[in-house]
């Protein structure tokens, strides 16, 4: 419902107006708070009551902590003046720690960038800091945890930058662990970033020739170790008829009625693809030997001495042989990379050595 006319020509019920003039008696005030009969007095003023006096006051004294912050630090004097309006507006003790906070987040945050902007954080630097915060009234747990969020934005940048080939060598490794300490903390991370550093370390140990050894059920020959073991469907490319045409050349004549005698002869053409055919599907392991698929149909075997190169795919890796056919083993994606990586690896140290 829209104020009355003679409401609205006086300014009564009217925010804004009412803001300006608590500036204004702020500012008449100043060093001291007005008293509580003044502010009173001002809100029946200008009819205002409820959310609209809470805002009111909030906002002021967030612009008076604010202007008392500005040089970077709250004098004595100047935390008693707010001490006395906090009384005055009512401000509550959340809402007063609020306000500090935003007030000191602008030269705190900017002196937290500047100390890290080396990627260390020295003694000077973890003695400045808390002494910027105590200037600005902050708490230090909040100063700690912008400092944390500051420090993991550096750390997590560098780290996917090292990464960003899917690798993770040793000396990358403690690279991210001394720039870590250096930002004032330790390397700490979640289940799911320690899984895919994990994989990643891994990989790069793999095409380094650092395949690792796993226990499997199987029979291996005397020395022979296996690297992996993974859930594989095993294609080989199959020749399909996909229709039949016949060509020929000649002539023909009616010799009755609805049927003709043709002069010639016709050959039958046969249309085929090549196609990817799932043979069988199973456990495939990947020892410095063979290629060794235990599947629900049978068990098969490559020798790596017959292995000429891997290719991986999206959804697979592609064995090429020197003779037969080249199977190529289907598996989950999230396999593929270091499925292939191991075969590629154990033809690298195979050397292209026969069985025994």
């Amino acid at each position: 419902m829209p104020r009355p006319l003679w409401r609205r020509l006086l300014g009564l019920g009217d925010p804004a107006r009412a803001d300006e003039a608590l500036r204004q008696l702020l500012a008449a005030r100043f060093p001291d708070p007005p008293s509580r009969d003044e502010l009173a007095a001002l809100l029946e003023t200008y009819g205002l009551s409820g959310p609209a006096v809470r805002t009111l006051c909030v906002t002021r004294y967030a612009e008076a902590v604010s202007r008392a912050a500005r040089d970077a630090q709250v004098e004595a004097r100047e935390l008693d003046y707010l001490r006395a309006l906090r009384g005055v507006l009512t401000i509550s003790e959340q809402e007063s720690r609020e306000a500090f906070a935003r007030a000191a987040a602008g030269p705190v945050k900017r002196a937290i960038d500047a100390a890290l902007a080396d990627d260390l954080l020295s003694a000077a630097e973890k003695e400045r800091l808390p002494a910027l915060a105590r200037a600005l009234q902050l708490p230090e747990e909040t100063l700690l945890a912008w400092t944390r969020e500051a420090a993991l934005g550096i750390l997590n940048r560098r780290a996917e930058a090292l990464v960003a080939d899917r690798r993770l060598s040793p000396d990358e490794e403690r690279e991210l662990h001394e720039l870590a300490r250096s930002l004032g903390g330790e390397m700490r991370n979640d289940a799911a970033t320690q899984a895919v550093l994990d994989r990643y370390r891994l990989l790069w140990e793999v095409e380094n020739g650092i395949l690792p050894t796993i226990a499997v059920p199987l029979t291996l020959h005397r020395g022979e170790r296996c690297h992996a073991q993974v859930r594989v469907t095993w294609h080989e490319p199959r020749t399909r008829t996909t229709g039949v045409s016949y060509a020929g050349v000649g002539g023909s004549f009616r010799i009755a009625k609805g049927v003709r005698f043709r002069v010639g002869h016709v050959v039958p053409v046969r249309h085929t693809v090549d196609q990817l055919t799932p043979i069988d599907e199973g456990t495939l392991y990947v020892t410095d030997r063979r290629l060794i698929l235990r599947g629900g149909r049978g068990n098969k075997t490559v020798r790596l001495s017959a292995v000429l190169g891997v290719e991986v795919y999206g959804n697979g890796v592609e064995v090429q042989k020197a003779q037969g056919r080249p199977p190529f083993l289907e598996m989950a994606a999230d396999d593929v990379e270091y499925a292939g990586a191991v075969i590629a690896g154990a033809l690298a140290g195979s050397g292209g050595g026969a069985l025994p």
